[in-house]
């Protein structure tokens, strides 16, 4: 755990002829294991809305899914008129150890079948 103080967030309030000042702390966590990141690349028609994605992920990956961050959004050649594309970064943790490719790999298969099952997405490579 660490404490910031970020005296530029400090609050005044004057109250009948009394100025009280209150500094503002952050807490920020800093995790003891590493946060893994894995990006797919989605083909889905374009009906399908980024909540559903969101949806899926947090269902499939349920405890481990700390982030989930939608960084692009495609629609065009060679695309279908009636698709498009989702680039989404997946931020996986495990508060109790550091994950194993293998864990991430039987974790990210699972993710991308839901997503092909569930929103007839097409997983670009």
């Amino acid at each position: 755990v660490v404490l910031i103080n970020d005296k530029s967030a400090g609050v005044v309030i004057a109250t009948k002829g009394r100025t009280v000042s209150f500094v503002i702390l952050f807490v920020v966590l800093i995790p003891v294991f590493p946060i893994v990141r894995r990006d797919l690349s989605l083909v889905l028609d374009k009906a399908v809305s980024y909540k559903e994605v969101e949806k899926i992920a947090k269902q499939t990956l349920q405890q481990v899914l700390t982030d989930i961050l939608l960084f692009d959004v495609y629609e065009g050649k060679p695309l279908a008129d009636d698709q498009k594309s989702f680039a989404v970064a997946f931020f996986l943790y495990n508060p109790k150890k550091t994950m194993e490719d293998k864990e991430i790999d039987a974790l990210m298969i699972k993710l991308i079948a839901n997503f092909e099952t569930g929103l007839k997405a097409i997983i670009r490579k």
